[in-house]
Protein backbone atom coordinates (compact mmCIF):
# COMPACT_ATOMS: atom_id res chain seq x y z
CA UNK A 1 0.00 0.00 0.00
CA UNK A 2 1.28 3.28 -0.90
CA UNK A 3 1.39 6.50 1.10
CA UNK A 4 -1.60 8.07 -0.87
CA UNK A 5 -3.61 4.66 0.12
CA UNK A 6 -2.91 4.70 3.89
CA UNK A 7 -5.21 7.55 3.79
CA UNK A 8 -7.72 7.56 2.05
CA UNK A 9 -10.34 10.12 3.81
CA UNK A 10 -7.68 12.60 2.57
CA UNK A 11 -9.48 12.41 -0.69
CA UNK A 12 -13.24 11.87 0.22
CA UNK A 13 -13.72 15.62 0.48
CA UNK A 14 -16.90 16.88 2.95
CA UNK A 15 -17.85 14.36 5.47
CA UNK A 16 -20.91 14.02 6.99
CA UNK A 17 -20.74 11.51 10.00
CA UNK A 18 -24.28 10.72 11.48
CA UNK A 19 -24.61 8.88 14.65
CA UNK A 20 -26.78 8.69 17.82
CA UNK A 21 -24.41 7.56 19.81
CA UNK A 22 -21.72 10.34 21.43
CA UNK A 23 -19.28 8.01 21.89
CA UNK A 24 -19.46 5.81 18.66
CA UNK A 25 -19.29 9.38 16.50
CA UNK A 26 -16.54 10.74 18.87
CA UNK A 27 -14.87 7.01 17.42
CA UNK A 28 -15.29 7.61 14.21
CA UNK A 29 -14.18 11.09 13.66
CA UNK A 30 -11.36 10.10 15.70
CA UNK A 31 -11.23 7.41 13.28
CA UNK A 32 -11.58 9.49 10.34
CA UNK A 33 -8.85 12.25 11.33
CA UNK A 34 -6.06 9.39 11.59
CA UNK A 35 -7.45 8.29 8.25
CA UNK A 36 -6.87 11.93 6.79
CA UNK A 37 -9.62 13.93 7.28
CA UNK A 38 -9.72 17.34 8.35
CA UNK A 39 -11.80 19.29 11.10
CA UNK A 40 -12.75 21.69 8.43
CA UNK A 41 -14.16 19.25 6.18
CA UNK A 42 -15.67 16.78 8.88
CA UNK A 43 -19.42 17.36 10.21
CA UNK A 44 -21.19 15.75 12.89
CA UNK A 45 -25.19 14.77 13.43
CA UNK A 46 -26.62 13.11 16.45
CA UNK A 47 -30.22 12.81 14.66
CA UNK A 48 -31.94 12.49 11.14
CA UNK A 49 -33.57 16.16 11.51
CA UNK A 50 -29.81 17.43 12.54
CA UNK A 51 -28.58 15.27 9.62
CA UNK A 52 -30.83 16.62 6.95
CA UNK A 53 -29.90 20.21 8.10
CA UNK A 54 -26.33 19.40 7.19
CA UNK A 55 -27.13 18.13 4.08
CA UNK A 56 -28.89 20.62 2.79
CA UNK A 57 -26.80 23.66 4.18
CA UNK A 58 -23.32 21.53 3.85
CA UNK A 59 -23.40 19.28 0.77
CA UNK A 60 -21.23 16.70 1.44
CA UNK A 61 -19.60 14.27 -0.57
CA UNK A 62 -19.40 11.41 1.83
CA UNK A 63 -22.32 10.63 4.24
CA UNK A 64 -21.30 7.97 7.19
CA UNK A 65 -25.02 6.85 8.41
CA UNK A 66 -25.53 4.78 11.61
CA UNK A 67 -28.04 2.25 10.56
CA UNK A 68 -30.13 2.33 13.72
CA UNK A 69 -30.30 5.92 13.94
CA UNK A 70 -33.07 7.23 15.91
CA UNK A 71 -35.54 10.13 13.95
CA UNK A 72 -35.13 12.64 16.80
CA UNK A 73 -37.65 14.97 17.51
CA UNK A 74 -40.92 14.85 15.21
CA UNK A 75 -40.54 17.42 11.48
CA UNK A 76 -42.95 17.65 9.32
CA UNK A 77 -42.20 16.43 5.68
CA UNK A 78 -40.22 18.47 3.63
CA UNK A 79 -41.68 18.85 -0.14
CA UNK A 80 -43.61 16.12 0.21
CA UNK A 81 -41.35 13.69 1.36
CA UNK A 82 -41.62 11.74 4.54
CA UNK A 83 -39.75 12.16 7.17
CA UNK A 84 -36.92 9.35 7.43
CA UNK A 85 -37.41 6.82 10.47
CA UNK A 86 -33.57 5.32 10.47
CA UNK A 87 -30.76 5.75 9.09
CA UNK A 88 -31.30 3.60 5.84
CA UNK A 89 -34.26 5.65 5.09
CA UNK A 90 -31.83 8.83 5.65
CA UNK A 91 -29.37 7.47 3.83
CA UNK A 92 -32.23 6.78 0.46
CA UNK A 93 -33.31 10.52 0.52
CA UNK A 94 -29.60 11.56 0.54
CA UNK A 95 -29.16 9.96 -2.54
CA UNK A 96 -32.34 10.65 -3.89
CA UNK A 97 -31.08 14.02 -3.73
CA UNK A 98 -27.46 13.40 -4.44
CA UNK A 99 -26.98 10.81 -6.80
CA UNK A 100 -23.26 11.35 -6.58
CA UNK A 101 -22.99 10.89 -3.16
CA UNK A 102 -20.88 8.17 -1.45
CA UNK A 103 -22.58 6.51 1.39
CA UNK A 104 -21.39 4.16 3.73
CA UNK A 105 -24.00 2.92 6.37
CA UNK A 106 -22.52 1.50 10.15
CA UNK A 107 -24.30 -0.97 11.36
CA UNK A 108 -23.84 -3.01 14.62
CA UNK A 109 -26.86 -5.56 13.48
CA UNK A 110 -26.47 -8.06 10.59
CA UNK A 111 -25.18 -6.55 7.71
CA UNK A 112 -27.30 -8.93 5.53
CA UNK A 113 -30.46 -7.01 7.12
CA UNK A 114 -33.61 -6.38 4.00
CA UNK A 115 -33.21 -2.66 4.78
CA UNK A 116 -29.78 -2.78 3.87
CA UNK A 117 -29.77 -5.38 1.08
CA UNK A 118 -32.72 -3.37 -0.54
CA UNK A 119 -30.58 0.27 -0.11
CA UNK A 120 -27.40 -1.70 -1.54
CA UNK A 121 -29.93 -2.58 -4.62
CA UNK A 122 -30.72 0.57 -5.75
CA UNK A 123 -27.86 2.88 -4.77
CA UNK A 124 -23.85 1.61 -4.32
CA UNK A 125 -23.75 1.73 -1.04
CA UNK A 126 -21.12 0.38 1.76
CA UNK A 127 -21.17 -1.51 5.24
CA UNK A 128 -18.69 -1.09 7.67
CA UNK A 129 -19.99 -3.20 11.06
CA UNK A 130 -19.97 -2.21 13.88
CA UNK A 131 -17.26 -2.56 16.28
CA UNK A 132 -15.77 0.38 14.60
CA UNK A 133 -12.19 -0.69 14.01
CA UNK A 134 -9.43 1.44 12.76
CA UNK A 135 -8.69 -1.34 9.80
CA UNK A 136 -12.81 -1.58 8.42
CA UNK A 137 -13.18 1.52 8.18
CA UNK A 138 -10.17 2.80 6.16
CA UNK A 139 -11.17 -0.59 3.81
CA UNK A 140 -14.12 0.31 3.64
CA UNK A 141 -13.65 4.04 2.94
CA UNK A 142 -10.86 3.19 0.15
CA UNK A 143 -13.55 1.36 -1.69
CA UNK A 144 -15.86 3.64 -1.27
CA UNK A 145 -13.53 6.52 -3.22
CA UNK A 146 -12.15 4.44 -5.45
CA UNK A 147 -14.88 3.71 -7.06
CA UNK A 148 -16.04 4.42 -10.62
CA UNK A 149 -18.64 7.35 -10.97
CA UNK A 150 -18.66 11.05 -10.11
CA UNK A 151 -18.24 12.10 -6.67
CA UNK A 152 -14.88 14.05 -4.31
CA UNK A 153 -12.35 11.50 -5.20
CA UNK A 154 -12.93 12.60 -9.16
CA UNK A 155 -13.28 16.24 -8.51
CA UNK A 156 -16.70 16.76 -8.00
Amino acid sequence: MNKRDERPAAKAGRILLVEDSASARRLLQELLLRLGASLPNLRLASTVAEAGTVFEQWHPNLAFVDVELGPGPPVEPKDGVPFPRNGVELARQFLWRDPALRVILSTAADPSDERILQLRREFPVEVVVKPLLAGRVNEVLARTLDRPGSGPALGR
